[in-house]
Formats: structure tokens, C-alpha cells, sequence
């Protein structure tokens, strides 16, 4: 299969345009002019396809025109496309009872602390590695990992991140840049799935996550627990 190595699609390969004229990157114009010529796609009548997309095409409008005569949720106003809000419906007052009673009893986690304790459950922090194979030197590595990893998820980047705590951006910056990686996130989700999928809850109730295929459980060593001091730090609750 083209691209064995990015795990993609032939369709997905053949429509990944060109970003360069290197002679690396004309090499694999190239590689796909070959595959599709091997395939035969030249040669190919889509006549018939084409003729099949239509009349599909033509049967959804249909439908779509006898919903908008029938007078339901669907209108065209202006030349425009409206579809109508479904109505609210109102909750028992036994629901919102236990939703009261749920919410009073949810502490207020800060995310700092949620992460590295979950980080000391499954060690998801050791996948991420050097991007040169070398060990750190960097002092409180941990502490700008786990600063670097809360600006990427809260979306609020670096710079925020630098600014209400007491971590330097040059720092997070540098740690984002050799450690925070596509294949070293992919390794640490894969931790935390593995972790999950054993955990009782799960099995009880059948959970359906999101696992990689080639995901293994192993036996990982306690985390140490660092800080992050933010002055104004975020919350769930």
C-alpha cells in the first residue's frame, strides 16, 4: 500500500498534494502517476457512476422538496435552508434533584493536580521522550511537560502558560518543541486507554472507548509529583 508508514489511505496518498520541488517530493509525484497508471484509472468509464450520482442527487431533492410541501420542520426562506429548533424538553424534578445532588458532591479538581495524579496511575509521562534519544539535564522537566501539555489543551498557548505561573516560556517552549511529538502523544493516549480499559467501571458498564489496536499493557514506575503554581489556575467543578 503507498505510504505504508503514515498509516493512510491510496485515495488519502494520491490527494496529499505536493508541498515542494525537491527531488524527494517530485520522487513521489512520480510514485503516484505509476500507481494510478498500474491501476489502470485512465482507462476507466465512470459514465456509469456519474449517471448513478445523479439520479441519487435528483431522488434527495425530491424527498427534501415533499418535506418542505408537508409543512414540518424544514423550510426554505429567502432562497435559504431554515431548520427549526426542536422544543426543549423540560427535565423530571427527580432528575434535577439528583443532578443537585451530584454537582454538591464534585469537588473542584484543579487541572494541575488531575493530571499529575493520572500521570502517577498510569505514567503516560514517560512516553514522552527526547526527540534526539538523549537523556534531560533540564531541571523540573516534569513540571514544564505537564505545563506544556495543560497549554495545548486548554488552547490558550505558551505565552498565557509563562505568564500565571512561575515557568519560563523559553522552557516550555523548548520542552513542546523535543518532547511534545505526534508519535510521543500517540504512546501516552495509548497508556491512558490501557488504563482505562482495565479499570472496574469500565467492565461493569461496557464502556465503549476509543482503543488502539496494537496498544499493550506494562507494568510502569511510579511518577514523582511536581508542581505547577499558576495565579490563576483553571478548575473543573
Amino acid at each position: 500500500m503507498p505510504d505504508e508508514a503514515l498509516k493512510r489511505t491510496p485515495l488519502a496518498w494520491l490527494r496529499t498534494p505536493a508541498t515542494s520541488t525537491t527531488p524527494d517530493a517530485i520522487r513521489v509525484e512520480l510514485r503516484k502517476l505509476e500507481f494510478v497508471r498500474n491501476l489502470g484509472a485512465h482507462r476507466w468509464d465512470l459514465s456509469a457512476l456519474n449517471r448513478a450520482c445523479a439520479a441519487e442527487l435528483e431522488r434527495r431533492i425530491a424527498s427534501l422538496d415533499r418535506t418542505v410541501a408537508a409543512g414540518a420542520q424544514v423550510r426554505v426562506e429567502d432562497g435559504e435552508l431554515v431548520i427549526s429548533p426542536l422544543d426543549a424538553e423540560e427535565l423530571p424534578d427527580d432528575v434535577k434533584q439528583l443532578q443537585a445532588l451530584v454537582a454538591e458532591r464534585l469537588p473542584k479538581v484543579e487541572l494541575a493536580d488531575l493530571l499529575i495524579e493520572v500521570d502517577g496511575w498510569c505514567g503516560f509521562s514517560q512516553h514522552f521522550t527526547h526527540a534526539g534519544s538523549s537523556s534531560s539535564r533540564t531541571p523540573n522537566l516534569l513540571t514544564h511537560l505537564y505545563a506544556s501539555l495543560l497549554a495545548q489543551a486548554c488552547n490558550f498557548g505558551l505565552t498565557t502558560m509563562a505568564d500565571v505561573s512561575d515557568l519560563s516560556y523559553a522552557q516550555l517552549a523548548w520542552t513542546t518543541e523535543w518532547y511534545i511529538r505526534e508519535d510521543t502523544l500517540k504512546a501516552a493516549m495509548t497508556a491512558l486507554v490501557n488504563y482505562q480499559h482495565h479499570l472496574p467501571l469500565e467492565a461493569k458498564q461496557q464502556l465503549v472507548v476509543h482503543r488502539s489496536p496494537t496498544a499493550e499493557t506494562t507494568n510502569l514506575p511510579a511518577t514523582p509529583t511536581p508542581s505547577i503554581v499558576c495565579s490563576q489556575p483553571a478548575s473543573i467543578g
